[in-house]
Formats: structure tokens, C-alpha cells, sequence
């Protein structure tokens, strides 16, 4: 029986990769945790999937920001969070984290389909304020805590800081503290050993850590089980997420990396997306073999509102959910079109769903940051009502 087999880390992510192309749907996850009970016990490796993996439950925060937002901002910011819920509804199983005081207004938002749950929480980017989630040896769920400081302690961070740990104590989920300041929407993995990751994200002076660069490649190899880390340069146009993958370049398939195109020689980072580029065509895969790069438009904030300072637009802020796409548009009519025919042309088999955002971006967030993929259905791991009784 596989249980019994122990093999080495490279053979897990052989049959990992074995796993991510077969197709299989509802049985996928399962097979996952059965695959991750094979690595070594002693190595103390884990193994994040590939975003576009079946999962049975995704988590969502709404968000509760009064007073850091306008009204209008706040308004529409819920709207368009739960409107993404509804539609990954549909598709996938979706938890949405909600404070008591919100939960009248967040019930009418959502309707029947969105499953609530009552949990202190403010901010709606879910990837920053919660840890990443890998499968241990264990076949267990485990959180990462990437000690999230809200870029430099700013943007709510005392609101924010414990709702990771908070939310893997309520739910009996295995937890570590990282050494690195860091959110989980800034590196992607897929699945098959294989992390992009962005240097002005990892070593910006609003996240402080004396890791080498060495050190942080064996962290990302231990907590995600990626054996081979392709360096990006990154951005240093963008002050608030010090450019992050989602902004940048994406895993969009097996051997398929996305990448957000600027060809406006005036962008203040412009010069930083060459040089990102430049290392896509020179990088290779955990096995040496070389990616397939799709350059996907950039929407431009002059042809959505002049007057806006800041504004996280990229296509590649895009969720993988099942077959289905969800795709940012911003109101860049042309861009909007061409990144979804692009993706359209290399998914054909996917069903691409436009989703219209406006607050997120504004606030420094895209669909993707907005949500998170558990590996485990965690509401199995509540107490049970004898299990309360015994420990009260």
C-alpha cells in the first residue's frame, strides 16, 4: 500500500505532477493528501499544490476597513467581494469570514449559497492578513504564518496581526511562524517544484529579516516543497505590495507562465518589467526544461480615471476555480477585451469569467488576493458537540 512506501522528496513531486495532469476533479484532493503521506517524516517538507487544483473550500474575508476607507470605497469594496463569492459559489465551496456587526448586511450580499461564519476581522486581502496552507506528511493541513506587518506596520496592521494565528487555533490547524515578513500573494506555485517569486517583495526595507538569499530558497522549498526558485526582479514602481507576482508574472498551467506586458516607456517601472521578462526567457523548470511565456496586456489607469494615484491593475490578478478563470476587468475597454480573447485562445477547455472590480484595485488588491484555497475542508475540523461537552 502507498501508505507503508516512503520515497524521496523528488519521487512526491513526481507523482504530485503525475496527479496535476491527470484530471481528475473530485477525487483530486484526496488524492493529494494520500501523495503527501509518502514524503519522508523526517525531512519536514511540504507540499503546496498549484492554484488550479480542485479544492473543496475557499476562504474569503469581508471586509469591515471603517475607518480607512470612504463610505463610497467601503460600499463598493463589499459589493464586489461578495459578488466574487457568489459566483465561486457556484462552483466551488467558498467560507466568508464576517464580524458580527456586518453580518446582517453580509447575508443580504451574498444570499443562501455562501456559507458565513462569525470571526473578528478588517482587512479584505485574505492573502496578506492569512498563512499559506501545505499538505504535511501527515496528509495534515499546514499553516504558514508569513508574519504579515502590513507593509512596514501601516494599513491596519494591529487590526490585522492575529487573524491568522486566530484563525488556525479555532480551527485546530497545525500553524508556524516564518521568519520572513512576507504575504502569500507574493510568490505563486505550481505544483510541479517550481516558485516565482520577486526580489523588491523580499528584501524591501518595510519587511526586515537578515535571511540570505540561500536561507530563503530552502524556506520556500520547505514550506511549499518547490525545489527550484525563479528569481523576478519585481517593481519598484509599485510602493504598496513592492511588486508582487500578481502584478507581474503568473503560473496560468502546467509549463505556462503569464506575464503582465508594459510597453509604455514612461512607466516608473518600466525598465524593472524589462528586466523581469529578460529572466522569464532565461529561466528553466525544476527538470530544465524551458517555460511557455504569454504576454498578457496591461490596462492603463489614464483610460480608466486621471485622477487616480494608485490603482493594482493587472490581468493577472486572475483565480483559477475549478475549469473556470475569474478574470479582473478594470474599464479599459480595449485591454479588457484582449487579456480575455488571450486567455480564452490558450484555455480553451476553461470557462473565462469577466468580473468588473473598481474598490479592489484602488485599495491595493486584485480577485486573487481577495481569496485563498484551503487544501482541506476546515469546517470538518471544528469540535463536535460531545467533544465541546468533554472539554468544557
Amino acid at each position: 500500500m502507498i501508505n507503508n512506501i516512503m520515497v524521496s522528496r523528488r519521487n512526491f513531486l513526481n507523482i504530485a505532477q503525475k496527479l496535476c495532469l491527470s484530471g481528475l476533479t473530485s477525487s483530486l484532493s484526496a488524492s493529494l493528501l494520500s501523495a503527501a503521506n509518502t514524503v519522508q517524516s523526517t525531512g519536514n517538507f511540504y507540499y503546496q499544490p498549484a492554484e488550479w487544483i480542485e479544492r473543496p473550500l475557499n476562504i474569503m474575508i469581508f471586509p469591515a476597513a471603517i475607518d480607512r476607507y470612504s463610505d463610497w470605497i467601503l460600499r463598493r469594496l463589499r459589493i464586489e467581494i461578495a459578488e466574487i463569492a457568489k459566483i465561486i459559489s457556484f462552483i466551488e465551496p467558498i467560507l466568508l469570514l464576517v464580524r458580527a456587526d456586518d453580518m446582517v448586511l453580509a447575508k443580504k450580499l451574498v444570499g443562501d449559497k455562501v456559507d458565513l461564519l462569525e470571526f473578528d476581522v478588517y482587512s479584505h486581502w485574505v492573502r496578506d492578513v492569512m498563512p499559506s496552507f501545505s499538505i504535511s506528511h501527515e496528509r495534515k493541513l499546514q499553516a504558514f504564518n508569513w508574519q504579515f506587518n502590513g507593509w512596514g506596520r501601516h494599513q491596519g496592521y494591529d487590526s490585522d496581526f492575529d487573524t491568522a494565528t486566530d484563525f488556525c487555533k479555532y480551527f485546530r490547524i497545525n500553524y508556524e511562524d516564518t521568519i520572513i515578513n512576507l504575504d502569500p500573494s507574493a510568490y505563486d506555485v505550481d505544483g510541479l517544484g517550481n516558485l516565482l517569486v520577486t526580489e523588491t517583495c523580499i528584501f524591501d526595507i518595510k519587511r526586515p529579516h537578515d535571511r540570505p538569499w540561500g536561507q530563503i530558497a530552502f524556506d520556500f522549498q520547505r514550506y511549499t516543497g518547490a525545489q527550484n526558485v525563479i528569481w523576478l526582479h519585481g517593481s519598484s514602481g509599485d510602493g504598496l505590495s513592492c511588486g508582487g507576482t500578481e502584478l507581474l508574472a503568473r503560473f496560468l498551467s502546467p509549463g505556462v507562465i503569464a506575464y503582465d506586458a508594459v510597453d509604455d516607456h514612461n512607466a516608473p517601472d518600466y525598465r524593472d518589467r524589462l528586466e523581469n521578462q529578460k529572466r522569464l526567457k532565461n529561466a528553466y523548470d525544476r527538470r530544465g526544461g524551458a517555460f511557455q511565456l504569454l504576454e498578457i496586456p496591461h490596462p492603463y489607469i489614464t483610460k480608466i480615471d486621471r485622477n487616480m494615484n494608485y490603482y493594482a491593475a493587472s490581468y493577472l490578478g486572475f483565480y483559477h476555480c475549478h475549469q473556470h478563470l475569474l478574470v479582473p476587468q478594470f474599464g479599459d475597454k480595449e485591454s479588457d477585451i484582449q487579456a480575455i480573447k488571450i486567455l480564452k485562445e490558450i484555455m480553451p477547455t476553461y470557462e473565462i469569467i469577466p468580473i468588473q472590480i473598481r474598490a479592489l484595485p484602488m485599495t491595493g488588491a486584485n480577485i486573487r488576493r481577495a481569496i485563498i484555497p484551503l487544501w482541506v475542508d476546515v469546517r470538518t475540523l471544528l469540535p463536535t458537540e460531545d467533544e465541546k461537552l468533554f472539554f468544557d
